[in-house]
This record gives C-alpha cells, sequence and structure tokens, in this order.
C-alpha cells in the first residue's frame, strides 16, 4: 500500500475516531480556509476564480505549505464564471481587499412570489425566479451556462483525485446538504424582507420551506432509503450541512422553521450509521438545549462565535466540536502564543476525543493569518498528542 493511501486511510479515521469520541491517535485539523489561499500563494481573486488550472496551482501550492488534513473548501465556493456566463454581473471583486460582495438587490424574490413558489417551486424557478435573476437569459447563454457548469464538476472531480492520489488528503464529506431556510434568505427573501416575513407571514414561510425541501430532494435525494448504510470510507463525514441564515432566528422561531430539517438529516444520519458536520455560523449557546437532544457520536459542529470551553460543558458530551482557534491571535499573536494556545484547546477540548482542531473564523481575507503563525500550529498539532 502506498505511503499516500495509508495517510488518507489514517486521515479519514482521525475524523471519524473525533466525531465518535473514540480518542484519536492525534487531533485531526480542519482547514477552515477559504478565499485566503489565493492570495497566500500570489494570485489574485479575478484570476483565480475564473481558471481552474489557477485555482489547482492554488490548492498545490497551499497544501504543501501548510499540510492540512482535510479542506473545507477546495474551489467549489462561488463559481462565478457560471453565474457570468448567464449574464448576471452583480458580484464585486476586490483583489486589494481579497473580497467578493454582492449589492443588496440580489435576492429577487417578491412578496407576491410565495404562493407560486409553494404550489409549484419549479415553475416558479424557471418562469420567475431565472428571468428576474439573469435578464437577458436566453439559449446562447444557457448553453455557456453549462459549459462552465461542466468545468467546473471537471474540475471538482480532478481535484478530488489529486488530494486524494498525490497527497492523501480526503474530502470533507460525501453530500453537502443545503437548508431550506437558508436557501430562503440568501438566493430569494434576503434577510431585510425575510425577517419581516416571519412576522408577518410565518405560515407562508413555513409553507414555503417544506416545498423547497420536498423540491431539492427530488435532485439530491440525499436522505434516501435506499442509500448503504454506514459511513463513506472516502470522506471525513457524510454530509456537510452549512448553518448559514440561522443566526436572525429567535430560539421559538429556529424550533419551528429550522430545526426539524435539521433533525430529519440527523435521525436519517443515525438510522444509517452516518456522520453529520454542521457548520453552525453566528453565536449558538441559546440553541444548546435542542443540540444536547442529538445522540452521541454522530454530529460535529463548528461553532463560529461559541466559547468552546463552555460550549464543551452544555454539549460536549454528544457532539464533537470544531474549530476555537481565534483568527485575531493566529493574525496578530506570536508563534508561542500561537502555540500555547493550541495546546491549551486540545488539552482541555480532548480530554475523551470529540474534538477537531481549526480556526474559530472562516479564513478569508489577507489580514485573517500570519502565514508563520498558520504553519506553526499546524506542525505542533500534527506532532502533539495528550
Amino acid at each position: 500500500m502506498k505511503n499516500t493511501e495509508l495517510l488518507f486511510k489514517k486521515r479519514v479515521k482521525l475524523f471519524k475516531d473525533a466525531t465518535k469520541f473514540n480518542k484519536p491517535e492525534r487531533v485531526p485539523i480542519l482547514g477552515n480556509i477559504w478565499s485566503y489561499k489565493v492570495c497566500d500563494v500570489g494570485y489574485k481573486l479575478s484570476e483565480a476564480l475564473f481558471n481552474w488550472d489557477i485555482y489547482e496551482v492554488v490548492m498545490r501550492k497551499f497544501h504543501e505549505k501548510y499540510n492540512f488534513d482535510v479542506y473545507a473548501d477546495t474551489g467549489f465556493r462561488n463559481p462565478l464564471a457560471i453565474t457570468r456566463a448567464l449574464g448576471n454581473t452583480s458580484y464585486i471583486i476586490n483583489d486589494e481587499n481579497n473580497s467578493i460582495n454582492l449589492p443588496d438587490d440580489f435576492c429577487v424574490m417578491s412578496l407576491d412570489d410565495y404562493d407560486l413558489l409553494i404550489e409549484n417551486p419549479e415553475k416558479y424557478f424557471w418562469t420567475v425566479y431565472m428571468p428576474k435573476k439573469y435578464p437577458g437569459l436566453n439559449k446562447s447563454r444557457m448553453v455557456e451556462g453549462m459549459k462552465e457548469f461542466m468545468k467546473y464538476l471537471q474540475y471538482l472531480q480532478k481535484i478530488g483525485a489529486i488530494m486524494k492520489n498525490e497527497y492523501g488528503v480526503p474530502g470533507h464529506a460525501e453530500t453537502v446538504t443545503n437548508l431550506p431556510f437558508d436557501h430562503l434568505l440568501n438566493g430569494l427573501r434576503g434577510i431585510k424582507d425575510l425577517s419581516l416575513d416571519l412576522r408577518r407571514y410565518p405560515d407562508k414561510v413555513k409553507d414555503a420551506l417544506d416545498s423547497l425541501r420536498r423540491y431539492f430532494d427530488l435532485y439530491d435525494p440525499a436522505l434516501s432509503p435506499e442509500r448503504e448504510e454506514g459511513s463513506s470510507e472516502d470522506f471525513c463525514f457524510d454530509f456537510f450541512v452549512p448553518m448559514i441564515a440561522h443566526p436572525i432566528l429567535n430560539p421559538k422561531q429556529f424550533e419551528k422553521f429550522y430545526w426539524p430539517y435539521i433533525k430529519e438529516i440527523i435521525d436519517y444520519a443515525v438510522a444509517k450509521n452516518k456522520t453529520v458536520f454542521l457548520w453552525a455560523l453566528g453565536e449558538n449557546s441559546r440553541l444548546y438545549d435542542m443540540f444536547s437532544e442529538i445522540p452521541k457520536g454522530y454530529c460535529a459542529i463548528y461553532l463560529e462565535q461559541d466559547d468552546l470551553f463552555e460550549a464543551k460543558k452544555k454539549i460536549g458530551n454528544n457532539m464533537a466540536l470544531v474549530g476555537g482557534f481565534p483568527t485575531t491571535l493566529l493574525s496578530q499573536g506570536t508563534k508561542q502564543e500561537c502555540i500555547d494556545y493550541a495546546k491549551k484547546l486540545i488539552d482541555e477540548l480532548n480530554t475523551d476525543g470529540g474534538y477537531i482542531f481549526g480556526a474559530d473564523k472562516m479564513i478569508t481575507f489577507r489580514r485573517d493569518c500570519n502565514p508563520e503563525n498558520l504553519k506553526a500550529i499546524n506542525e505542533f498539532v500534527l506532532n502533539y498528542t495528550n
């Protein structure tokens, strides 16, 4: 067996052991690294986001420099070439700041659209949403968009094979399962309008969420009864569930509009003996009572703004905790301060397994990270056992 194959299997096992609370050989490291990879390697966002050959170079050089066990993103985020081919040029790329922004009118769904979305989401997307989102869309642009989409899929397949076969790095998750509320907020109604809808038209919102759930299941039957039991041997997790839009919800709203769709995925994972990675942005302590209901050993959770030492006391006995290393320290601290804090995280959070090391924020901008500190903490964690 080749060294890369052995390393690949070892890395998968590290994450599965951490999630299952079987104390791993060492703490695994999640690369919570997003567009920062591009500027660190020496490219501009405007170059890398429209050239998959460049993004391949970015991934190769970045990994050879830092040696993470797995990456949350290998280039799947922001495939702007597709939307541009369809005629949408709303995205604003700032190469100096290494950032991507959108204007306020990005979300195009109106209040009057709810009824059609609920009744027939497919008809809504093709007859209402697409013309609003992509004015001037025609057959020629559809063809170009499909070509760019195929390039995107080919890149993802290629980079996955490169990371596995050349570097022994597994995929983060077999299936990305987006939640209906995130679709409704991020792509359709937006924060302001959906916040008002929750108070004025809660029944319409719930009906729309149920309709979206059924619609997307037709095209991505991730929760199919026919899916094989057992966890994938090629990925660290079976499900990656981004929790992006929930910070606007209070606990009662979360329980009604968000939690049922998460619980459906987790119940399925438990029944099929699979694992779930929850990506919970914002501060989440108001949700700990619900999180404590999740059976032990099936779920790891990244808590962006939570105190992981407090989270360990509340939910750390049934959910593996992810992250916790402050990006402020990573960007401004000394090497020794960074190493000392990494040791503290591991010593206090990995007492019985159930901890995956990583940054507490998505590392995106140039100032998010001092590269020498990043190298130092990765080298430390790769060689430290407690």
